[in-house]
């Protein structure tokens, strides 16, 4: 084992984004993970322990749907220090992705010898009274902790941007990327016809609409359209569908547990995220688009995410500015060359897989103890 112990908090929907909790459970002695549900949901709150990759214990926490949302991160907070006290080891790594999570750290690092890491996975510019409390928090502790990691190099430059260059240079902060898994492998295009897919959130700046109007120039050809998820304004595009006329070519899913079915089916996946200021998406790491390639399907997306220049360098798909056109030309282009572009998914994949990956960005928990 690579690492002795390790305390990992995370929410639920993100535990094993990039099979970052598989590579966990695989490479530590002893293993304890708290997952906190979305603020939205009515779920429990849950902890679970490895030991040498068998799961030895897990337990979970009363659910207190009526809260505010605020009162539900105090909750979570409150737990997390408890487990921190009562089931983690001495002399662990705490691996967190909520700022707020650090109050009090001190204490119990002092106590317990517990290094914290905070993993800061988005930014959001302040518009409202509490975005501008909670990136404070952020700055902070971006500033203060002795590990920091940034998921994106775009969320590295906006917080070292913050910072003190000397009281930097005494810590350690590093970009750190998620990692891919080869979920499957082809050699060709599996359709006749074709086949386009969408994973995520469904909601504005997804570039849902291109792809709509794309479907609706496009009537006498033979496409279908796969969307995966939920969202506020999944039943705005169900109508929207019905509107323009292009039902017929058009499957929503909805949430999916497992996608494996599904993607296999596809085509060409599409992250065609709005390249505006105001996006959010800018600032993240394209999970989508790294979902796409663990299944080898070339990707067609826009230049709003750092990830763009990936697609384009190993040419696993293609980089598009927003209009109809564009979009009808690189998956022509993308049909025309499939092998091409298969190709260059798997150099990515393999420059990216998880397990290496994690293993070079994670040396310091594995060298420090």
């Amino acid at each position: 084992m690579k690492y002795k112990s390790i305390f990992w908090v995370t929410a639920d929907h993100l535990k094993n984004v990039g099979n970052f909790k598989d590579y966990l459970v695989d490479n530590t002695d002893y293993l304890v993970a708290y997952h906190f549900p979305a603020s939205f949901l009515k779920t429990q709150s849950y902890m679970e322990i490895y030991s040498n990759g068998e799961k030895v214990y897990s337990k979970r926490f009363p659910a207190f749907s009526s809260l505010h949302p605020f009162l539900k991160i105090v909750q979570y907070y409150m737990l997390v220090y408890y487990i921190l006290i009562r089931y983690v080891r001495v002399g662990s790594f705490a691996l967190v992705v909520i700022a707020p999570f650090c109050f009090l750290s001190g204490i119990v690092s002092f106590l317990k010898k517990i290094e914290f890491v905070l993993w800061i996975g988005d930014y959001i510019p302040a518009k409202t009274t509490s975005v501008q409390f909670m990136n404070k928090i952020i700055d902070y502790y971006s500033e203060h902790l002795p590990y920091v990691l940034y998921e994106s190099p775009t969320l590295a430059k906006v917080y070292l941007n913050k910072m003190d260059e000397t009281s930097v240079s005494k810590k350690y902060r590093a970009t750190v990327t998620l990692g891919i898994k080869k979920n499957y492998t082809r050699e060709k295009k599996v359709n006749k016809n074709l086949r386009l897919g969408f994973i995520g959130v469904i909601r504005e700046q997804q570039g849902l609409e291109l792809v709509f109007d794309y479907l609706q120039k496009n009537m006498s050809e033979n496409i279908i359209f796969e969307i995966v998820g939920g969202g506020y304004r999944l039943e705005y595009y169900k109508e929207l569908a019905k509107k323009m006329r292009i039902k017929n070519k058009i499957i929503f899913h909805g949430p999916v547990e497992d996608v494996s079915l599904i993607f296999k089916k596809w085509d060409i996946a599409l992250a065609l995220y709005a390249n505006k200021k105001d996006n959010l998406s800018v600032y993240c790491e394209p999970t989508k688009i790294k979902d796409y390639l663990s299944y080898c399907i070339p990707v067609i997306t826009t230049k709003t995410t750092y990830f763009h220049k990936n697609i384009a360098l190993f040419g696993a798909g293609e980089v598009i500015s927003e209009n109809v056109k564009n979009l009808s030309n690189a998956i022509e282009k993308i049909q025309n060359n499939y092998d091409k572009y298969i190709k260059g998914v798997n150099k990515i994949v393999d420059k990216l897989e998880y397990d290496k990956w994690y293993a070079d960005n994670f040396k310091f928990m594995e060298e420090t103890k």
